[in-house]
C-alpha cells in the first residue's frame, strides 16, 4: 500500500515483483517506494536497477523495441 503496509496475496496501489517484466525489461526507472515501506532490500534493489539501467546507453530504446542496438562494455 501507499502507507507502507504489507498485503501478502493482494496487489496494493504499489508493489514491485519481477514477474511483472517477464515480457520485457523494466522502464528507466522505477521510481521510489511509497515512503512507510520500510524493506530496504527492496529499496536497495530497486536503486541497483535504476543505477544499472541509468548507466547502459540506448536502455529506452531497447525497452521500447526488446532489441538492443549499442553495444556496452560494462564500464561507467
Amino acid at each position: 500500500m501507499h502507507e507502507g503496509k504489507f498485503t501478502p496475496g493482494k496487489f496494493g496501489e504499489w508493489r514491485f515483483d519481477k514477474r511483472s517484466y517477464s515480457q520485457g525489461p523494466p522502464p528507466r526507472h522505477l521510481g521510489d517506494p511509497p515512503p512507510g515501506m520500510d524493506n530496504e532490500l527492496v529499496r536497495h534493489l530497486i536503486r541497483a536497477l535504476n543505477e544499472a539501467t541509468d548507466a547502459i546507453p540506448g536502455w529506452d530504446e531497447y525497452a521500447k523495441t526488446g532489441k538492443a542496438t549499442q553495444l556496452w562494455d560494462g564500464s561507467l
